[in-house]
């Protein structure tokens, strides 16, 4: 239950922030068939704004990621957030499928880019006013409502087909990367312990697996704990995804030396050797 209202958390406050600069997304016009070009920023979430609300079942929005090791994904209602989580080369360009409550399929390229980049795009039914086209489905005779539901059906099934071809090949690719990334798995991790209540009775370990750094706390986090690092020589804040059933902060990419900030503390944290051998 944690998890899921952590989720529905995140969703919110991202679609809080898109809204005040939805005058600035990109609008493109819907057409059958076509294949949509979305770049994705790294390390930030893209808004995908659709006309009309995603099609459900028991396990959820109808998205199908293509890469679910390399990309993220999140949505509800009519929007959609993606963004890389590696720099990888296996993860610069992956598929999202999406179908409608209309019965309207949508085919994303999703690429990876580094640059500033369009952060959220509106999907436009070619002008074509929605309530118009539901009125017209309203009207059509039984037999065709019929094969319309029978169609639903079946890109149902097909969507449950291939989630489960997925989730075989995403569990082929963890277990590819854990016997990959297994000897890059790095703990000489030092902070100060004297740094008071936060940095003797909170922070448990840190580690990284050469692609991500790892922050285990003893107990529940009962504030939110700020990462800063020195990026470009400059401090930047660091995007870091918390799961409190694990107690387990995770930031993308390795970095040398970095700093937890709670309130007025502040601890720093530092590599030994100084040397990032990761796969960055």
């Amino acid at each position: 239950m944690k998890t899921l209202m952590t989720t529905v958390l995140l969703t919110s406050t991202i679609l809080a922030g898109h809204v005040t600069a939805s005058s600035h997304c990109k609008k493109i016009n819907w057409a059958p068939g076509k294949i949509y070009t979305i770049y994705a920023q790294f390390n930030g979430w893209t808004h995908i704004e659709l006309p009309d609300n995603v099609l459900t079942s028991q396990k959820g929005p109808l998205m199908l990621l293509g890469n679910e090791t390399l990309w993220e994904k999140i949505g509800g209602a009519n929007h959609l957030y993606v963004q890389p989580n590696s720099k990888e080369p296996e993860g610069e360009t992956t598929t999202l499928h999406v179908i409608t409550q209309q019965g309207l399929s949508f085919n994303f390229n999703l690429r990876r880019t580094y640059q500033r980049h369009t952060p959220c795009y509106t999907i436009i039914n070619k002008g074509d006013n929605l309530n118009n086209v539901t009125a017209a489905l309203n009207n059509y005779i039984h037999p065709a409502a019929y094969q319309a539901q029978q169609q639903m059906t079946f890109w149902k099934a097909k969507y449950e087909e291939a989630s489960a071809q997925q989730k075989q090949k995403v569990d082929d690719a963890v277990k590819a990367a854990l016997r990959r990334y297994r000897h890059f798995i790095y703990t000489r991790y030092q902070w100060d312990s004297n740094s008071g209540f936060i940095g003797k009775d909170i922070v448990s370990d840190i580690y990284d697996d050469g692609r991500f750094t790892y922050i285990r706390l003893h107990n529940d986090n009962k504030g939110i704990l700020a990462i800063e690092a020195t990026v470009a020589d400059k401090p930047e804040i660091i995007q870091a995804k918390y799961d409190d059933v694990t107690n387990l902060y995770r930031i993308v990419g390795i970095y040398p030396a970095f700093r937890l900030k709670y309130d007025d503390i502040e601890i720093a944290i530092e590599r030994r050797d100084g040397i990032t051998k990761g796969a960055f």
